[in-house]
């Protein structure tokens, strides 16, 4: 069963939904803890909205998120990632949760796709949802998108930025010349 991750960080909405619609996504399984965005069109209402209007469905599933106490306490991404894993070691509740959203979506010919800010899959807790997914259940066929670089970069808030500083995992992704 397919399994497909996206990140919205430099996609506009609808450069967003028509990569969904290309890949044949349904239903998006949003996995921020809190669906809340600089940028107002990935707020849950609007965002769920904005979805409905492409015909994809939207979940928040805010168990699946990256707790705010890990968030804000870790120094670099590994860091973020390890402990991450090491949160959903101690909750399988949350991995079963979220492979009932997926099996459903997948039953209704709707896969699903978890979705995240952050671009690079690899920098997201996304990753880490997705290799527990595949230890517990191995007929999951995760798809990493887009398969192209986004259209263009959002700057990051200066609000976001802590000390003057940005992590390196929140820097724009340079486009390819």
């Amino acid at each position: 069963m397919k399994l497909f991750t996206l990140g919205y960080q430099g996609l506009s909405l609808e450069a967003y939904a028509l990569i969904l619609q290309e890949a044949g996504a349904g239903v998006v399984l949003d996995v921020r803890e809190r669906a809340w965005s600089y940028r107002p069109q990935y707020v849950k209402s609007p965002f769920r909205d904005g979805l409905a209007s492409y015909g994809l469905d939207y979940v928040h599933l805010n168990v699946a998120g990256n707790p705010s106490a890990i968030r804000k306490t870790v120094n670099s991404t590994e860091e973020c990632m390890l402990r991450y894993s090491e949160y959903l070691a101690l909750h399988p509740e949350v991995v079963e949760e979220l492979y009932s959203h997926v099996r459903a979506a997948a039953e209704r010919g709707r896969p699903a796709c978890l979705t995240c800010y952050e671009h690079l899959t690899a920098d997201c807790h996304r990753s880490v949802l997705v290799n527990y997914l595949l230890e517990a259940y191995p007929a999951v066929e995760p798809v990493h998108l887009p398969l192209a670089v986004p259209e263009t970069e959002d700057p990051l808030p200066a609000k976001r930025r802590k000390s003057g500083r940005i992590a390196p995992s929140l820097l724009p992704v340079p486009l390819p010349a």
